[in-house]
């Protein structure tokens, strides 16, 4: 398995901002969140 942390990026229409969906495959617990303007 790999151990680089998976990134999704979505977009958010109703902020008009970037959602960054970001966690490691390597711990299922750990989860990141990012907003971006």
């Amino acid at each position: 398995m790999q151990d680089r942390p998976i990134r999704f990026l979505i977009p958010d229409r109703t902020n008009r901002k970037w959602l960054q969906l970001s966690f490691s495959t390597s711990d299922r617990s750990i989860f990141d969140l990012h907003l971006f303007r």
